[in-house]
């Protein structure tokens, strides 16, 4: 078959059905003197609609990743283990773990982390006449630079004073606090 040059091909585009909740709750300071919070992740529903075909539903319980997250000055610590979710389907969804340390560079909004990646894996562990499944981390050094920009305006009063403080998140090309599907 050949084509014209001027023939195009069209694709389309899937959307996608999302429900899901952010709690960020201040925890203290963490170990580095910096302010630290637990940032939960709930994702309550996940549908996958392309025409011609049934919706895929990939989520339709409650799922929740937690991390944490300290900031102080120009450092961004962000931690948090890998999950695995068994779905409606019949797939899993994983929850890539971190362990990663950003500088930020507020002046030019980018910031440069590094760290580690942390990926869960179940497999079949057999102990005499029974089989378990097992969950197995692997670890993968990275290093990346994104954009910064603010997810929150932190105020608090004391004493008459006002202090404010920007929490910021660097966002990534790669799936840096997201789920991805395994068929």
């Amino acid at each position: 078959m050949t084509r014209d040059p001027t023939d195009t091909v069209s694709y389309i585009q899937p959307s996608v059905e999302w429900a899901g909740t952010e709690l960020v709750t201040a925890i203290g300071p963490g170990e580095s003197g910096r302010t630290k919070y637990e940032i939960k992740y709930i994702q309550s529903l996940y549908v996958i609609h392309k025409s011609g075909i049934d919706p895929k539903t990939w989520v339709s319980e409650p799922m929740t990743a937690t991390y944490t997250h300290e900031q102080g000055g120009n450092i961004l610590i962000e931690k948090g283990d890998p999950t695995i979710s068994t779905v409606a389907s019949g797939g899993t969804i994983q929850d890539v773990g971190l362990n990663m340390e950003c500088v930020l560079d507020d002046k030019h909004e980018l910031g440069v982390c590094s760290g580690e990646n942390l990926y869960a894996e179940l497999t079949e562990v057999v102990d005499g006449t029974q089989t378990v499944l097992s969950t197995f981390t692997e670890t993968v050094p990275t290093t990346y630079t994104g954009t910064v920009f603010p997810i929150a305006t932190i105020t608090t009063s004391a004493a008459g004073s006002l202090y404010s403080t920007r929490s910021a998140v660097l966002t990534l090309a790669a799936v840096m606090l997201g789920a991805f599907a395994a068929y």
